[in-house]
């Protein structure tokens, strides 16, 4: 007995533990519905020459695609091969605690930012009164000790330099007459306060260079870059505690980044990937070289120096690897990656990012030539590539032309003579059989880039389904869903202890144990926690109930039969075990279907289902016996008392239980209700009711679906806390804008309705869908990549429209217009020519734009000033700066996120209150400045650096920020073809459940009549959880509906999921009965009559009320306080469990009467005792056996 306990706690101890150690170790992941985020689904393009396999040729496409839009995997993006013609792409939001870590890694950025002196704060020092400036000079320091010498010595050098002017000025009508004497002290004042201030600037912290530092050692644990962290570090000794609390918090961050804000900018991502350009490498005779790898070393790619007009670019990880083993190029490495140097000027450059008109490549395949015999990849480019493409070979003979692929070197091809629009590229001859195989490798990798860049099939333009869920719709859905599941879980755990105490409180031990080996479980295998999965777990909790109820119930009986404590728990968990696991099998076996058929959180309800069942079966039946054996072992547990209501508390009462003496409640006696008898009125009653049913079904027609089954989006409008709106206003404005905008005409069909009770949540649903081709359709071999340069997609001119029409009553970032919004930052010269975009050469604005007030901006000098008129809708200089800081936070910006900028406001909104400093703006400058990239009119190259790496990337950055919109609380939308398919499998779920059951149960049972009340009674359970999610249009806006919480519910994978829970659910119910009547035929299998049935259901009644009470109870929960994202699912639920076990007591077991087996021999079943008829209740007293 001792080393019986000993090894079960230790098993129990262990599995303990290592649930526990999951939970730390690898965190519970939410899904999109609960932290939010977008789910894109796309269908490719195939090339009609491709005859592989499908679903490799997609997971060759998401390979390339990960590679180019999160190649360092940041973002945490999932992708996924639906079908052999679709991928499906996951983006979660930020997590909180990245948003939190950002916040306090931006903080301390600031701090530093604002440490760093501006040589505008140093003038207007210097130039205030003796008293004031010995103040101002103090506060510049800050406890910066060699700081604060350098600004004494300057502050020195300046009294010399106003001493030497003053000097001079007497000088101003004759400056002949000025002695050299003095022109000389002049001179060397000013280089005196020169460098002085050179050295009071270069006090401050170069936050670029530090980001860099911090990126090397974290990113690639590159020794050189911490040894330079440490020391930059040790260079600021005041700011060393603020620089280390910076590179904890760096880590931090790192640590949780990733997550987009917008699908659109995921879109936007996928769209960019394939831009090819040509490029002329920098020789490694250039003398500037040297200097250029030493920075790169020292500073990285972004900010050290480069030869003028020239660039790093990094090298393709996996395709570009014979660039770093030819020595003609100058290549370099940095945080572990490999760059090329790369000119970026007009003359040696052909991109796609600059003024010139749009060209293309029009296709590329790989052939041999008839001269040498050996391979080469002919190209063609399109009537303006061609022009380019001479000009740029033309005047580079002999040079190296670099191909880059979204921005990554691939090769770099000696150019022989000019090349128009035909071209080819030399791949040479091979020697060994090996070497031919690389060589053609290689030159379907080129043929493949060229064309399509180097995507095996492309995606089409539009994702074929958009499901979106805003950050606080996520939150919402997660804080329901756990606090229905606390309130559940303490609600069940109280039953369980009142009425069977301490065989209860074994059963919640087992609950909690439940709950926490379910979520080590789920953690290990890194499982998604999607809201049907929190129902999921609120349900295993209520079906883990069950099987202690049927283990209490059958103690309790077994007690009543005579048999002593012991042998009465021996009994009750033998003669259950096979039952239970009958139970959890054919609800396993719909957790499987709906993994396999069901939509992403569907599944996530399936995973969680099924490893709950298999939890709760080593809980239930291993972990309570554990303890209930220690129990008896120990003395703790020595009679178990059947009582009544009455009798029970006076027990609780006089503590009788201290002496080992437990009481069960026993409110239902058995029962001798002759459901056989009644049958004919059970099925008359229920016949009405699926009758109805299935009328309301067809009568409703495509009504009664959800977009997922329907096609079309669904939009959730969420208004700002305080707010509201009636049902008829929202529609009014829906019809306004369907009148206004061309592509959105279909929202005068569109349906609007309120979500729940505030009047401040509504669903808008509409066909409008993103077009696409049809499925299985191919595309051409030689398409080759382009731009796009059509409008938004139906979906997301939608989203915007909404966002906009409805900006006042919900939180929304909003789309801002502003002149010249459109133009892209390829064509920077025309914003410079309009002055939209203009180089900072003055230190007042008002000297640099004559309309603008006066603004010391000499701390931008040689920056850019961008200049946004006519901003609508007015936003507030705050939200400006707010918006744009972001963005430079997103990694496509990473180069601009230490970048100092300044949001200054022109003009304010007609009426706008200036007092309160938040005031909209309708006209703002934006100022920045690089000082690695200084404005110089006078050097072309220096020039061309500025337009690409200061005035385009500030423009660019400044452009997405402003336009980048959000506020919709959700978005889901479905192509028509996707919707059929989620139709058809939704029926196929319900029917393979079905066969699958009632061969399960068949098989199990050993006869056909079992098999066909089986059948019966999931139809009907089925048939009427569907009659009442139908039916609940006629009384949802009804006092009653209102009351009862009803919505109008859509048929939807989330309800197909309630359907088939309901119906596993249901055959739990009966094969506890079937095997009940199973038992009291006996192993001879006696004659199946009236009596016999009654008798089995009744003796199964009372646990039957029971465990549809707990699942009802728990059910309930959910579905008052789970919130929407689970309302539907629990109203299934709710009327689920009720048939279920009214189809079990009045359908399945009287089913049994009416179907004939055909002659077959005795069947034994593993652990059955002969049939004993039910004796009468008995108080027995503990008698453990020795052996025990």
């Amino acid at each position: 007995m001792k080393t019986n306990l000993l090894a079960r706690f230790s098993i129990i101890l262990a599995a303990i533990a290592l649930a526990l150690f999951g939970i730390f170790s690898y965190g519970l992941k939410g899904g999109i519905d609960l932290s939010g985020g977008t789910v894109l689904i796309y269908q490719l393009n195939i090339p009609k020459d491709y005859h592989g396999n499908p679903n490799e040729l997609a997971r060759q496409v998401i390979t390339t695609l990960r590679r180019r839009v999160d190649p360092k995997n940041v973002r945490n993006l999932v992708w996924r091969v639906l079908s052999g013609e679709r991928i499906e792409i996951q983006m979660p939001l930020a997590s909180a605690q990245s948003r939190i870590a950002q916040r306090r890694y931006q903080k301390l950025v600031d701090a530093l930012m604002r440490d760093n002196i501006q040589p505008s704060q140093v003038a207007a020092a210097l130039r205030a009164s003796p008293r004031k400036r010995s103040q101002e000079i103090l506060a510049l320091a800050g406890q910066n000790h060699q700081r604060l010498l350098l600004l004494r010595q300057l502050t020195a050098a300046y009294d010399a330099l106003a001493a030497a002017n003053k000097a001079q000025a007497k000088y101003a009508n004759n400056p002949l007459a000025m002695p050299p004497a003095l022109i000389a002290q002049r001179l060397q004042a000013s280089e005196t306060y020169q460098k002085y201030l050179a050295g009071v600037l270069h006090s401050n912290i170069d936050l670029q260079h530090l980001a860099n530092l911090l990126s090397a050692t974290y990113q690639t644990h590159n020794a050189a870059a911490e040894k330079a962290l440490q020391k930059a570090i040790a260079s600021h000794p005041g700011r060393a505690a603020l620089l280390k609390k910076l590179v904890l918090a760096y880590a931090e961050r790192r640590k949780h980044s990733g997550g987009l804000e917008n699908p659109a900018e995921l879109e936007r991502l996928l769209r960019g990937a394939g831009v090819l350009d040509f490029q002329i490498t920098v020789s490694p005779q250039n003398p500037a070289v040297p200097k250029a790898l030493a920075q790169l070393t020292l500073k990285g790619p972004h900010s050290g120096f480069t030869p003028p007009g020239t660039r790093w670019y990094p090298i393709d990880r996996t395709n570009g690897e014979s660039l770093l083993h030819d020595s003609g190029y100058v290549t370099g490495q940095w945080e572990g990656r490999n760059y090329i140097l790369l000119y970026n000027t007009e003359a040696r450059a052909l991109t796609h990012n600059s003024t010139r008109r749009p060209w293309k490549v029009n296709y590329a395949n790989l052939t041999s030539d008839p001269q040498t015999g050996g391979l080469v990849v002919a190209f063609n480019l399109d009537p303006i590539g061609a022009v380019y493409m001479r000009q740029l070979t033309s005047g580079n003979i002999h040079r190296d032309m670099a191909i880059l692929m979204d921005g990554k070197a691939i090769e770099a091809p000696r150019i022989q003579s000019a090349i128009g629009g035909s071209g080819e590229i030399t791949l040479g001859s091979a020697s060994t059989a090996q070497a031919a195989r690389r060589l053609e490798q290689q030159g379907k990798m080129l043929v493949q880039i060229l064309n399509a860049g180097s995507l095996p099939a492309t995606l089409q333009k539009h994702p074929i389904s958009v499901q979106t869920i805003g950050a606080t719709l996520g939150a919402d859905n997660l804080r329901a869903g756990l606090h229905s599941a606390v309130i559940a879980v303490i609600v069940v755990l109280v039953f369980m202890f009142i009425y069977y105490t301490i065989t209860g409180a074994f059963a919640d031990v087992a609950l909690i144990l439940n709950l926490i080996l379910l979520l080590g479980v789920m953690s290990m295998i890194h499982a998604t926690f999607t809201l049907p999965g929190i129902a999921g777990v609120v349900l295993t909790l209520g079906m883990a109930v069950d099987a202690n109820i049927l283990i209490n119930e059958r103690i309790r009986e077994e007690l009543h039969k005579g048999a002593s404590l012991w042998l009465a728990v021996k009994q009750g968990y033998d003669k259950v075990f096979w039952t239970i696991f009958d139970a959890n099998t054919t609800t396993s076996l719909t957790s499987i279907v709906l993994i396999w058929l069901g939509s992403e959180d569907v599944k996530g309800f399936g995973v969680t289902l099924l490893i709950g069942l298999a939890v709760h079966m080593f809980t239930a039946l291993f972990v309570t016996r554990t303890l209930m054996i220690a129990a008896i072992r120990f003395g703790v547990m020595k009679k178990i008392d059947d009582l009544s209501v009455k009798e029970y508390f006076r027990d609780m009462l006089t503590f009788t239980w201290l002496r080992g003496r437990w009481p069960f409640m026993r409110v239902f006696t058995l029962t001798n209700f002759d459901w056989i008898g009644k049958r004919r009125i059970f099925w008359v009653v229920s016949g009405v009711i699926m009758i109805a049913g299935l009328t309301a079904f067809f009568l409703r027609g495509n009504k009664k679906y959800d977009t997922e089954f329907n096609g079309g989006t669904q939009i959730t409008l969420r208004l700002e806390k305080g707010k509201t709106m009636k049902v008829s206003e929202v529609r009014a404005k829906i019809l306004q804008l369907a009148a206004q905008v061309p592509g959105l005409k279909a929202l005068r069909h569109a349906t609007v309705y309120s979500v729940g009770t505030h009047h401040n949540e509504f669903q808008i649903i509409t066909s409008i869908v993103n077009p696409t081709a049809k499925p299985g359709s191919k595309a051409s071999s030689t398409k080759p990549a382009g731009k796009t340069t059509a409008g938004p997609a139906p979906v997301q001119l939608l989203a915007t429209k909404l966002e906009a029409t409805f900006a006042n009553v919900i939180a929304v970032k909003r789309r801002l217009s502003f002149t010249n919004v459109d133009v892209p930052p390829s064509r920077i010269d025309d914003l410079l020519d309009n002055r939209t975009v203009i180089p900072i050469t003055h230190n007042d604005l008002q000297e640099l734009i004559a309309s603008m007030p006066n603004v010391d901006i000499s701390d931008y000098h040689g920056g850019v000033a961008v200049v946004l008129r006519h901003i609508r809708p007015p936003e507030t200089v705050s939200s400006l700066t707010g918006r744009i800081r972001d963005m430079s936070q997103e990694p496509d910006f990473a180069a601009l996120e230490y970048r100092p900028f300044k949001v200054i406001p022109i003009r304010y909104a007609p009426g706008a209150a200036l007092g309160h400093g938040h005031a909209p703006v309708t006209e703002a400058v934006v100022v920045a400045a690089d000082p690695h990239f200084a404005y110089n009119a006078y050097n072309a190259s220096s020039l061309a650096s500025w337009k690409q790496r200061v005035a385009g990337a500030e423009w660019h950055i400044i452009r997405t920020a402003l336009t980048t919109s959000g506020g919709l609380a959700g978005i889901t939308s479905f192509a028509p073809q996707v919707a059929t398919e989620a139709r058809l499998n939704a029926l196929m779920a319900v029917a393979i459940s079905l066969l699958l059951i009632v061969a399960y149960v068949w098989i199990r049972f050993g006869g056909i009549r079992y098999g066909f009340g089986v059948v019966f009674s999931l139809v009907h359970d089925a048939i009427v959880a569907v009659a009442g999610t139908v039916l609940a249009v006629y009384i949802h806006e009804t006092f009653i509906g209102r009351f009862l919480l009803v919505s109008d519910f859509k048929i939807n994978m989330t309800m197909i999921a309630a359907y088939l829970t309901v119906i596993g659910y249901s055959v739990n119910d009966t094969i506890v009965i079937f095997d009940r009547v199973r038992e009291n035929r006996g192993r001879l299998k006696s004659a199946l009559t009236q009596k016999l049935v009654n008798d089995s259901i009744n003796q199964c009644f009372g646990r039957t009320i029971w465990t549809t009470f707990t699942v009802f109870v728990v059910v309930a929960i959910l579905y008052i306080f789970g919130g929407q994202g689970v309302h539907g699912f629990a109203y299934a639920m709710l009327i689920g469990v009720f048939t279920g076990a009214y189809s079990t007591l009045a359908i399945a077991s009287p089913m049994l009467l009416h179907i004939k087996d055909p002659p077959s021999k005795p069947a034994a079943y593993p652990g059955m005792p002969e049939a004993k008829s039910p004796q009468a209740p008995a108080l027995i007293s503990s008698q453990l056996p020795p052996s025990a």
